[in-house]
């Protein structure tokens, strides 16, 4: 017995020493197995399927004996090489992970020491490239009309609109005196004369002179972290409020509104997250572009970031001073709205403008009145829209990009002629005087 099992032995010793030895070894070396009826090599002898020669499990392998790991092959762990703790953070698009908690590798997807793993065949990847899950998600689907509304009426509510009025790549950065400036649609219980005298002897007054905003501490977690998924000590920016610790409140005052409305033209959705394009109406006029991103969650939408894109005043962002292309031609749908039916502000009905066969404003042909520019000229952008069309209709070429791609929507518009090589001869009287008007009003 003890012999047979030296025999054995020395036979796995030989079985290793031989791997990767010429074929004819492999064949002399079964030979004696048979004839010696010895068991050592055989996998009913002992040892698992999927098992080498020492017995040590290792992965399926490839199509070329590799051992393969991963779901693309790739021998990293989990679907993203990351195998850091995870931690409160952002993903690469910048999305807001309330719960902290990121995909966790498989168990059993462990390395084994001293393995290496090659890529099967046609999974290597371009240089530059980073390494992609075999099943790609689907391209971001576009939002159709009813979505949109539903979206519209969303953001418009009390509670909401003040996310939009501010821009942060990530909520903690939100400007919570927006949000909150007007109250945010909650319950504010009348307040008792004792707290009055408070709030007048913290800031000294003798009276209340505007209107009070003044919420709860309690209220305000419980708000954020229905509309975020953070409490007011994880945000980043103050509210910058009067505060008295005996009632746990904070107050504000002031004579005025926030409170404006948006428009939404296109969105799209991409697994759980949304990302919605909006328009502030400006109370008469557009003012403002941006895009919203959003999370779905059990409890309903949470705010994970604003891009102001074009800040007419400034106020928000001040280095977002022009508009999109885009937004240009909606702006002009709504001018085109106010003449149709003789009101101020409102949405575009129908879009864009009707028809891109022809210029938006008839320059060339008649003289416009003062009181004419003057109406023109309260729509942001829309005098610049008037002057540069002068040039747009005789083939300018622009220097800046949005006229080129705004004027370039329009059927009869075509590039030709660079700054240095553009004759301003070709004006005709009405161009002209149009012209001079439109830039007096500019001023």
């Amino acid at each position: 017995m003890g012999r047979g099992l030296r025999e054995r032995k020395d036979l796995r010793r030989k079985c290793r020493f031989i791997k990767g030895k010429a074929p004819w070894t492999m064949i002399i070396l079964a030979m004696a197995l048979t004839m010696s009826g010895l068991s050592a090599c055989n996998p009913a002898a002992g040892r698992a399927v999927g098992t080498d020669v020492q017995g040590t499990d290792h992965p399926e392998s490839g199509p070329e004996g590799d051992g393969m790991k991963g779901m693309d092959g790739s021998g990293e762990e989990g679907m993203d090489g990351s195998n850091e703790e995870p931690s409160e953070s952002y993903d690469t698009e910048g999305f807001y992970d309330p719960s902290g908690e990121s995909e966790k590798p498989e168990e059993g997807s462990e390395k084994p020491e001293e393995e290496s793993a090659k890529p099967e065949e046609g999974d290597t990847k371009p240089e530059g490239e980073s390494a992609q899950p075999e099943a790609e998600s689907a391209a971001p689907r576009q939002l159709n009309e009813d979505e949109l509304r539903y979206f519209e009426k969303y953001l418009n509510r009390i509670d909401n609109y003040g996310f939009l009025l501010s821009e942060y790549k990530s909520p903690e950065y939100l400007d919570l005196n927006e949000v909150f400036y007007s109250g945010a649609g909650m319950d504010q219980p009348a307040m008792t004369g004792e707290e009055r005298e408070a709030f007048l002897k913290a800031v000294g007054q003798t009276e209340i002179m505007t209107d009070m905003v003044r919420l709860g501490k309690a209220q305000i977690d419980a708000f954020l972290a229905d509309k975020t998924g953070l409490t007011l000590d994880r945000m980043e920016t103050g509210l910058g409020w009067v505060y008295l610790p005996q009632y746990d409140r904070y107050y504000t005052e002031h004579g005025d509104t926030n409170i404006r409305s948006f428009f939404c033209p296109r969105g799209e959705v991409d697994g759980n997250r949304y990302r919605i394009w909006c328009l502030s109406d400006g109370y008469t006029q557009f003012t403002q572009e941006c895009i919203v991103t959003l999370k779905k969650v059990s409890s309903g939408y949470q705010f994970l970031s604003n891009e102001i894109i074009w800040d007419y005043h400034g106020y928000r962002k001040a280095d977002a001073s022009e508009p999109t292309a885009e937004a240009l031609h909606y702006i002009i749908s709504a001018y085109k709205r106010q003449l149709k039916e003789g009101t101020t502000g409102g949405y575009p009905a129908e879009g864009y403008p009707v028809d891109y066969g022809l210029p938006v404003f008839d320059s060339d042909s008649r003289y416009y009145t003062r009181e004419e520019m003057q109406q023109i000229s309260w729509a942001p952008e829309l005098t610049a829209v008037f002057r540069n069309e002068v040039y747009a209709r005789h083939g300018y070429i622009f220097k800046n990009d949005l006229w080129n791609d705004f004027f370039s929507a329009y059927t009869w518009y075509s590039g030709m002629y660079p700054a240095d090589k553009f004759d301003a001869g070709v004006f005709n009287e009405y161009e002209k005087a149009n012209l001079e008007l439109a830039v007096e009003l500019e001023q």
